[in-house]
């Protein structure tokens, strides 16, 4: 009898991304937390971020991505994941269409709209454009 898989290479290159990610982490983690992730070009960041969230329930920012500065052609994928976990105040994340580094306006309007649920003014705000 033969058996076939169907799992491609990325996804459990994915999945072991998400393993090591996670080491450690604990399984509950408050609804003040916020998770920023950073990879490489060569890791499938949307792929990264749906089982991160299955995972650790908690928003994950960021995505922003790199490249080897040495231009290495190895198979390695690098990806790093901070928790940041508040004890007061809470977490906001919006998701915006992207955005012009040059149109405050949409920037004001994505800070409002951050903002507008919260009790009071924001200690920390970061934007990833």
């Amino acid at each position: 009898m033969a058996v076939y898989s169907n799992i491609s290479k990325e996804f459990l290159q994915i999945v072991q991304i998400v393993t090591d990610l996670t080491a450690g982490v604990p399984e509950r983690l408050s609804e003040n937390a916020i998770g920023f992730l950073m990879c490489d070009s060569q890791v499938d960041y949307q792929g990264v971020v749906g089982l991160l969230n299955g995972r650790l329930a908690i928003p994950i920012v960021g995505g922003t991505t790199f490249t080897d500065p040495l231009g290495s052609e190895d198979e390695e994928r690098s990806a790093s994941l901070t928790i940041l976990e508040l004890e007061e105040g809470a977490c906001s994340v919006k998701i915006s269409e992207p955005l012009s580094a040059a149109n405050i306006q949409q920037m004001d309007q994505l800070y409002q709209e951050c903002v507008g649920g919260l009790r009071e003014t924001p200690k920390l705000l970061m934007m990833f454009v």
